[in-house]
């Protein structure tokens, strides 16, 4: 059969926009796949960078910047932001299946938030719950059954098992220290309600433009308040980590949705890794492990405050919001662009990936069970190791891949049996819409580029 070559005509069927290729022979509807290879390749960088971060590498005084090892062992320390890759992600995953659904003939004009939820629910919360029972046998075995109880028992995990525990400050990392995400997670669907009533009244742009805001209000906000309060019998703090912080990322998500879809105008600017990168440069100088050194000033902000302080009249408050503003931006501009980028790329090469990115698709595709189970693993190797969360060279060199392969093998085992059963409950299969149209969940005919 001769390969296919697409003309860039599309047809629209039950709202899904199809390209269609013509065979010698045949017709055949390239149809958007339900999967996007590229975000399982995203997700699965994000989850590694995290678990690469976790590993025992340093010490809390991990030495001068003199020395070779501190610039060897400081790119690990921005492991951490996977978390807002993984935010922006999010956003993109949920809006995008509400968009189908809204494209779909028989869908409702309005969100049906109970089945929402209860897909939601199913699809994360018994696999989340497993492993906190995981967590909790791990740390029995680590330490001891009293020590547990004492410590998680009751309040620690009644507020994991209610997603709360990122709201307090004496629980927030406890037990399960990434599950604080989970917690963000949940709060940023509930606010996911104001997002779509923006939309409504706008446009994805506006709640943009609002989300922003609203997270740089409350950047400034924490400056202010104390970290612990108390609301009656409650204590919350933890403000850092409460869903406000990343409202603005997972809108940026939902925002590459609309791109994705054709629901808004794709800028150049929005796909162009060459934006990515400069955003991640501005964050990697402004960091904690290097700004001081070069500079000695705590930030970019603070050395901005200290020439301005001396040459203008501009108050130092200004400065400060200005540079938390910018920070703000540039945390989630390189995961929107990023995603922009590869999304629409293979929608519209279609292209298979090489085997060393399938590779990193595959950890993605697992890569919720991974986040849950890899510090619970790590606890367990270095209790039956001999490494004991020493850090000297040699043991940090054997620990990463050994350790590595524990977590994969482990959270492959996890997603096996227990996540897997949740992912696909509540889904409906859909007929085919007509003779010859390939749905959404069928196969996709890789082509050339268009």
């Amino acid at each position: 059969m001769d390969r296919p070559i697409v003309t860039r005509r599309a047809v629209a069927v039950r709202g899904l926009r199809f390209v269609r290729c013509r065979f010698v022979d045949c017709d055949v509807v390239l149809a958007r796949p339900s999967r996007l290879q590229s975000i399982d390749v995203l997700r699965g960088a994000a989850v590694l960078a995290v678990m690469i971060l976790h590993i025992p590498h340093r010490e809390p005084n991990w030495g001068e910047p003199t020395t070779l090892r501190y610039w060897l062992m400081l790119p690990i320390e921005y492991g951490g932001y996977g978390v807002m890759l993984f935010i922006v992600i999010s956003g993109f995953c949920i809006h995008s299946s509400r968009l189908a659904q809204e494209a779909s003939a028989d869908s409702p004009s309005t969100v049906r938030w109970r089945a929402f939820w209860k897909r939601r629910f199913v699809r994360l919360y018994p696999t989340y719950v497993a492993a906190l029972a995981f967590t909790l046998g791990v740390w029995c075995y680590v330490i001891n059954l009293d020590y547990v109880k004492a410590q998680f028992l009751p309040a620690d995990l009644l507020q994991h098992l209610t997603m709360t525990h990122n709201l307090t400050p004496d629980h927030p990392l406890t037990l399960n220290g990434p599950a604080w995400t989970l917690g963000v997670e949940e709060q940023l669907y509930l606010m996911y309600m104001a997002v779509l009533w923006f939309r409504r009244r706008g446009s994805m742009k506006s709640a943009v433009v609002v989300t922003f805001l609203v997270t740089l209000g409350w950047t400034i906000l924490l400056e202010f308040v104390p970290d612990v309060w108390t609301v009656g019998p409650v204590k919350l703090g933890s403000l850092n980590l409460w869903p406000f912080s990343f409202w603005f990322g997972w809108v940026l998500g939902a925002l590459a949705a609309e791109i994705y879809h054709g629901r808004a105008r794709l800028a150049p600017w929005m796909s162009r890794p060459r934006i990515a990168v400069a955003a991640i440069l501005l964050t990697t100088i402004d960091h904690p492990f290097v700004w001081p050194h070069l500079t000695g000033h705590d930030t970019i902000g603070a050395s901005v405050l200290a020439w301005t302080h001396t040459t203008s009249r501009v108050p130092s408050e200004i400065i400060g919001w200005v540079h938390g503003g910018i920070l703000i931006v540039a945390s989630a501009v390189p995961w929107f662009v990023l995603i922009n980028h590869f999304a629409t790329r293979e929608r519209v090469a279609g292209r298979s990936l090489r085997i060393p990115v399938r590779a990193v698709a595959w950890v993605g595709m697992i890569s919720y069970s991974l986040y849950l189970t890899h510090v619970p693993v790590i606890q367990a190797f270095e209790r039956l190791s001999d490494f004991t969360y020493r850090t000297d060279p040699g043991r940090v060199l054997w620990r990463y891949p050994l350790t590595l392969a524990c977590m994969l093998l482990v959270g492959w085992l996890f997603f096996t049996l227990i996540e897997r059963r949740f992912l696909f409950s509540g889904q409906k299969r859909r007929a085919p819409a007509s003779a010859g149209l390939i749905e959404a969940e069928g196969p996709v005919v890789r082509s050339r580029p268009l």
